[in-house]
């Protein structure tokens, strides 16, 4: 594998030009219209893993409407039925928490895992691809540990240095947990971020290179989670500048957005295009169309922690008190 360091050289004119409001504020919750006013509620169902096994929860929407969910106690990914009815079982090794799940368009699954250890490497991406329409056919095709670039100093001088830069925050120790921390793109390059570092590292598709942004410019920043949306761009969490940058996949920074608490905003990509945003604490979920675009904001009727959509009139919400899984379907 050939590994290089790519600078990732962003204008500030540019952002400042496209910097706008993404959090409401308190005065503007009280508008928002409810989830129902959009989505009516189809059902409700227990998640099919145990929520000792499932702990932290990691979902994903497969094709044919399929619940991929990671069982962390096992260290496999388990696929459902929307029934609750379970289809198969993937094996990956136990080398960490399973931290991300995600497909690109072609099906292929990534699965990231953090060691949360204070040494290298701290983790390991995984692509696996069906071989046939079964659920249960997916083998693995290629395995990565992280990063690639390291500075050969320890894991706790670079902990200091951060502290240094101005970079450190919760997400920086590489022992805490930081979800969505990979993202596979919709042709199949896999992005990964190292909060340490405050850098971020690219797979091509292949598997045959690796490329680490830098992230110059943006510095200081503390990325603290990465998703990579339907139509090709990525969009990324700042937890030292509270704030949500979109980016294409050379790592050019095209928009930022101010995000109150956007460590606990949890990201979901939009089939098709955009994304949405999941604020736990707030109740409320933002949906973002192309470039970023608003396209408005709802209460939510309760605290979900986990979202997929497995298309675009489709909404599966995760209630991790009740630990209930909530189908809701678009409103014509």
């Amino acid at each position: 594998m050939r590994d290089h360091v790519r600078r990732c050289v962003i204008t500030w004119a540019l952002l400042s030009a496209t910097l706008h409001t993404f959090a409401a504020t308190d005065a503007t919750i009280e508008s928002v219209r409810a989830l129902t006013s959009a989505w009516r509620l189809a059902w409700v169902r227990p998640v099919p893993v145990a929520r000792a096994a499932a702990a932290p929860l990691v979902v994903a929407a497969g094709r044919n409407q399929r619940l991929w969910i990671a069982d962390q106690n096992a260290g496999e990914v388990q696929v459902y039925t929307t029934r609750g009815r379970q289809l198969a079982r993937l094996k990956v090794a136990k080398r960490g928490v399973i931290s991300a799940l995600d497909f690109d368009r072609a099906d292929r699954l990534l699965v990231a895992q953090q060691r949360r250890e204070l040494r290298v490497p701290l983790g390991e991406v995984r692509v696996f691809e069906g071989i046939s329409s079964s659920a249960g056919s997916y083998r693995m095709i290629r395995s990565r540990t992280y990063p690639k670039y390291w500075t050969g100093r320890s894991v706790a001088e670079e902990i200091e240095l951060a502290r240094a830069r101005g970079e450190y925050t919760a997400f920086t120790p590489p022992d805490q947990l930081v979800m969505r921390g990979a993202a596979i793109t919709p042709r199949g390059s896999v992005f990964v971020i190292v909060p340490v570092l405050s850098t971020m590292e690219r797979f091509s598709a292949d598997g045959a290179t690796a490329s680490t942004y830098m992230m110059t410019e943006l510095r200081p920043w503390s990325p603290c989670w990465v998703i990579a949306t339907r139509d090709g761009e990525l969009v990324l969490g700042d937890a030292r500048n509270e704030r949500m940058l979109l980016m294409d996949t050379a790592g050019r920074a095209k928009a930022a957005w101010p995000v109150t608490r956007v460590g606990e905003q949890i990201a979901c990509a939009r089939p098709g295009r955009g994304w949405l945003m999941l604020d736990p604490r707030a109740h409320t979920m933002a949906w973002y169309g192309r470039e970023g675009v608003s396209e408005g904001q709802q209460r939510l009727p309760a605290a979900y922690e986990a979202v997929a959509m497995p298309d675009a009139r489709t909404l599966w919400l995760f209630d991790t008190n009740e630990w209930t899984w909530h189908e809701y379907q678009a409103i014509d």
